[in-house]
C-alpha cells in the first residue's frame, strides 16, 4: 500500500480504507473557531466608557447633534448598532471588539444592550415632545477658531440683545477686563 503525504494530509487524524481496498486519508476539519478573545477592560476604563456612551445618548447631546438620532429613528425600538458606537474615537481608544463594548455597557444604568449584544439604546426613550421641549430651551452657539502667532490679548464680543459688552483675556487666560451694560 502506497500513500503520498502532503502538508495538508500530514495533519490528518486517521486512515480509512477506500472502496477499492486502498487506504485513503480522511481529513477532519478543525473545530469551529471560538469567538475572538479580548482583553478585559479594567474598572476605571469601563466607567469612562459607560460615562461617554451615556453622554452620547443624553438628552442634550441628542437634541443638539443628530448623528445618533438618525440611527435611533431607523429602529422601531430605538436601538443603535453597537458597531456605530464602537466606531467613535473616544470609545475605540478603550475597546478592541464590539462584543467587549457590549459587555461593558451591560453595566450602565441608563442604557440597554440587546440580548445578542449587537445594539444599544436608552433605557428611557426620548419622545418627540421631549425633543421639541429640549430644542426650545437650548441655544447653540457657533464659533470659529483662528490661529495667530504671539497673541497677547483676545477679546470676545457679545451678541446684541439683553447684554452687550466685551471680555478681554490675556495670553495666560485670566480675565483682564469685564464690562457688561444691561439694556432695559
Amino acid at each position: 500500500m502506497e500513500c503520498v503525504f502532503s502538508k495538508l494530509n500530514a495533519n490528518a487524524s486517521e486512515f480509512v480504507p477506500s472502496p477499492k481496498g486502498n487506504p485513503r486519508l480522511v481529513i477532519t476539519p478543525p473545530p469551529p473557531s471560538s469567538p475572538p478573545l479580548f482583553r478585559p477592560v479594567d474598572e476605571e476604563a469601563s466607567q469612562k466608557i459607560i460615562n461617554q456612551v451615556e453622554y452620547y445618548f443624553s438628552d442634550v447631546n441628542l437634541a443638539t447633534i443628530d448623528h445618533l438620532i438618525k440611527f435611533i429613528n431607523k429602529d422601531h425600538v430605538g436601538y443603535v448598532p453597537i458597531s456605530v458606537v464602537a466606531s467613535f474615537k473616544k470609545i475605540k481608544a478603550f475597546i478592541s471588539t464590539n462584543s467587549q463594548l457590549a459587555v461593558v455597557l451591560r453595566n450602565s444604568e441608563k442604557l440597554v444592550v440587546s440580548d445578542d449584544g449587537k445594539k444599544v439604546k436608552r433605557l428611557h426613550s426620548l419622545t418627540a415632545s421631549d425633543m421639541e421641549e429640549l430644542q426650545a430651551r437650548i441655544i447653540v452657539a457657533e464659533y470659529r477658531t483662528f490661529v495667530a502667532a504671539n497673541v497677547q490679548h483676545a477679546r470676545t464680543k457679545r451678541a446684541k440683545g439683553s447684554c452687550q459688552g466685551f471680555n478681554a483675556l490675556s495670553s495666560d487666560g485670566k480675565e483682564d477686563q469685564h464690562r457688561i451694560s444691561h439694556v432695559a
